[in-house]
Parts: structure tokens; C-alpha cells; sequence
């Protein structure tokens, strides 16, 4: 009986060209003749993965020929393909080109949107323009892509957007199309972006030939708006735009980080009950007001995860902590498992409610939040903790802060046999450590003895 190891070496070169990107490393392995047959290959693949994985149009002076490292909303390092002439077009370009690129390309960063030609006059800072018009090549080649993809009636006016005016509106609505395995998209710096995206999406939908479904694939989309603006965009509807990006079905995790929506009754999410598959919902820095979060929470069929970080500097509302809870248990009782709420901000008043949490497995709060009413018995939350916790996360702890760290950990190793018998693990963050190392030793300690760890971490 023939086996696979008795192919000729010319039809295992064969078969490994059309081995997905996915599976050509697992390939090689098979043995140590297919792996020297696909060793080139292999490293193909690999030049193309570093390439194109993640890929990001930077602002201008970005293009500096480097991998440039980023943070997430949650502080883990991500990798920017940063390279010399990195653009919309020139992606669009590369996919046009050479179609074994598209499997390839999962994540995409944008940073802007042009929205026209750049000016031909000189620029003063003697900065070379970067948005002007396209080679002669790139003109054949995304008019026979138009031509190819557009309904007849939609063609001139597309036409002319893209490659007479300069909008790179087109472009994205192209990419969306062309690229089924995106799973990832962030959008950095301006309000407006999220507009021409939005739109993109949509003529997808009205202006293509083929009804195929965009975005299939997509599960995580961070939102950052840190343009400098001191007053709200009030043309720009940041709560609408959410809750449109949550109807996509395959989408999961949805965080917003430095955006303050114009509280208006314009601006709310308009999603159905239950219509959203989203199970992971974040925001920082935002200045979103309690109807608009909770317009978007009734949308949600079933929220795992939620995340709330308020900043110092932020104008915020007339709430906190304590009232965001309350919005959560109307709409996620029974299915939130992580809820992230932090700030350095005194707050208002204490949470009252996480007992209402039937499964929740990891609470991570400031330790500022972690306090209760004069009232009360007892000094912080332990107590009032549901039985499933899991893992406990305080953060922005200071110096002055030592008696009330001591208070809770006591309280909660108190509360461990009898109300937390889950418990394994309390995670402490400051950015002094070595001012907490006076009770470090012995709080440790007391938390072995019932059976749960207790770490110190450097706050990021």
C-alpha cells in the first residue's frame, strides 16, 4: 500500500503549495523529507506572516522602516508592522497583485482616512507628501477591480471618488471585501475614521455585485479617540457607531478607550433587545453617560466580561463605580465572570450589590472601591462577595493606603472557608512596591495558611 512518504519529492512540493498558511509549519513537521521540500516555503510563509499579519496605515511619522511595539487596552504588547510607504493603497496594491497574500491578513490598524489628493505645493517642513496620485499601475489595477466587483451603476461614481478626488473610502470598502479572514480591527486618533468605516461597510452591502457577507471572521474591535478636541464632536455619533459595530454576529469583544459621547437622545444605541453576540465590553477614559451604557447593555444576549476604567483627568458624569453595578445586574446577573472597574477618583459610594453576581470569577477593583459604608460591620467588600470568586485584582494602591490593604486582606482571608471557598488567588498592584514591602511577608503568609496566594505586582 503507497504511503505519503513515498510520494516523489515533486508532487510533495505540489501538495505543500496548496497547504493553507495556517497549516504549512504543522506540515513541514510531518517528516524530515517533506520539511526539507518545504523548508522555501516555509520561509516564505514566514516573511509573509511578520509582513502582513497586522497591519497598520501610521501616521507620517511613523515611516521609519521599524516594527514599532504597542500596548493594548490591557497593557499587552502588541507589534506594529511599521514600513516605509505602508498605505491603504499599497495593501490593496499587494492583494491585487499576488492573492496568496489574503489568508495572511488578519489584523488591520488604521490611523486615518484621506479624504483627498494632497496639496502639489511644497511643504514648508520639506516633509515629503505621502497622499498623492496613483502610479500608472495602481490605476489599471483598481479600475479592473472596480469593474470586476461593482454593480454597472455604481462604477463611475466609485470611480472617480477613488482615483480622481483621492478618498480612501473606496479602498477600505475593497479590503473589507477582499480580506474574509480579518479577525481584528482598531481605529486610532480621529472620530471621523469611524464614519468612512462605517460607511465602507455599508456600500459593501449596496454598491458589490456579490451578496457575500463581509467580516465573517471578526471578533475584536478596539476604538481609541484621543484627538484633542475641547468640546464634544456633536456631529459625530460615537454610542450610534458602537452599537452599529455591535450587529456584526461574529463579533465578541468590543472595547472603546479615550471617547466622550455627546449625551443627547441622537446619540443612543437603537439595539434591539438581545440582538448582539458581543460577551466582552470595555471602556477607558470614556465619558459615557449611565443611559448610554446602559442602551447598549439591553442589546447584549449574554455579557462574560466588563471593563470600566475611569481617568483623574476625565470630566465624569454625575455616577461611579457604584452605580455602574447596578446598571450591570439589571442586564447581566447571570452571565458576567469578569467585572474590571478601576479609578483613582474617591467615589461617591460604596458598591453594594456584587453578591447579585450568580458565577462571577474575577473582580478587579481600586482598592478605593474595594471599601463599604461607614454603616456596615465590616470595613470592605469581603463579605459581600458571591461564592464563585475566583481571583480578586486591587489596583492603585499607595503608601498611605497600608491599613486599609491590611483591612482587606484580613477580611477576606476571614471571609475564604465560610464565604469563599473558590478563592485561589488576590493580586495586589502598586507602582511602589517597595513601600508595601513592611507587610508583604506577613499578609503572604496569613493567606497560605487558608489556602489562597496572595501576589505583589508593579502596577502598569
Amino acid at each position: 500500500m503507497a504511503r505519503f512518504s513515498d510520494l516523489p519529492n515533486e508532487l510533495v512540493r505540489e501538495v505543500a503549495g496548496h497547504v493553507m498558511p495556517d497549516d504549512i509549519e504543522s506540515f513541514s513537521l510531518t517528516s524530515r523529507g517533506v520539511y526539507a521540500e518545504a523548508l522555501p516555503l516555509l520561509k516564505e510563509h514566514r516573511e509573509l506572516k511578520i509582513r502582513y499579519s497586522a497591519f497598520g496605515n501610521l501616521e507620517k511619522t511613523g515611516f521609519d522602516g521599524r516594527r514599532l511595539g504597542k500596548s493594548d487596552f490591557r497593557g499587552h504588547q502588541v507589534m506594529l508592522n511599521g514600513y516605509p510607504g505602508d498605505s491603504l493603497s499599497n495593501l490593496l496594491t499587494d492583494v491585487l497583485t499576488d492573492h496568496r497574500l489574503v489568508p495572511y491578513i488578519k489584523e488591520l490598524r488604521l490611523d486615518y482616512c484621506c479624504l483627498a489628493w494632497e496639496s502639489e505645493d511644497p511643504d514648508p517642513s520639506n516633509e515629503r507628501h505621502e497622499h498623492v496620485p496613483y502610479t500608472e499601475e495602481q490605476v489599471a489595477l483598481f479600475k479592473q477591480a472596480l469593474s470586476e466587483y461593482l454593480l454597472p451603476e455604481k462604477l463611475e461614481a466609485w470611480t472617480t471618488e477613488l482615483l480622481i478626488i483621492g478618498h480612501e473610502g473606496p479602498i477600505i470598502s475593497l479590503l473589507l471585501f477582499l480580506l474574509p479572514n480579518i479577525n481584528s480591527i482598531k481605529l486610532e486618533r480621529c472620530s471621523n475614521l469611524s464614519d468612512h468605516v462605517r460607511e465602507a461597510i455599508e456600500c459593501v452591502k449596496t454598491d458589490f455585485k456579490s451578496s457575500m457577507p463581509i467580516l465573517t471572521r471578526l471578533e475584536r474591535v478596539k476604538l481609541e479617540y484621543n484627538d484633542p478636541l475641547p468640546f464634544p464632536d456633536v456631529d459625530f455619533c460615537a454610542v450610534e457607531f458602537l452599537a452599529f459595530l455591535a450587529t456584526i454576529p461574529s463579533l465578541k469583544s468590543l472595547y472603546a478607550d479615550q471617547f466622550a459621547p455627546w449625551d443627547s437622545p441622537y446619540d443612543s444605541s437603537c439595539l434591539s433587545p438581545h440582538s448582539s453576540n458581543i460577551t466582552d465590553l470595555g471602556f477607558k477614559s470614556c465619558n459615557l453617560s449611565l443611559r448610554q451604557l446602559e442602551d447598549l447593555l439591553q442589546g447584549l444576549k449574554a455579557l462574560h466580561s466588563f471593563h470600566f476604567i475611569f481617568d483623574e483627568h476625565l470630566e465624569m458624569g454625575p455616577w461611579d463605580a457604584a452605580e455602574i453595578c447596578k446598571v450591570l445586574s439589571k442586564h447581566a446577573q447571570r452571565s458576567l465572570e469578569v467585572l474590571d472597574v478601576r479609578s483613582e477618583l474617591e467615589p461617591t459610594g460604596p458598591i453594594e450589590n456584587l453578591q447579585d453576581f450568580e458565577i462571577l470569577k474575577e473582580l478587579v477593583l481600586s482598592l478605593s472601591l474595594f471599601r463599604v459604608g461607614e454603616d456596615s460591620p465590616s470595613q470592605t467588600l469581603a463579605a459581600q462577595l458571591p461564592e464563585s470568586i475566583q481571583k480578586i485584582s486591587l489596583h492603585d494602591i499607595e503608601v498611605k493606603d497600608i491599613s486599609l490593604l491590611e483591612d482587606s486582606i484580613r477580611e477576606v482571608v476571614h471571609c475564604k472557608s465560610d464565604r469563599l471557598p473558590r478563592l485561589d488567588k488576590v493580586l495586589c498592584a502598586s507602582w511602589d512596591l517597595e513601600g508595601l514591602s513592611q507587610v508583604t511577608d506577613k499578609l503572604q503568609k496569613s493567606c497560605e495558611d487558608v489556602g489562597f496566594e496572595l501576589c505583589f505586582v508593579k502596577e502598569e
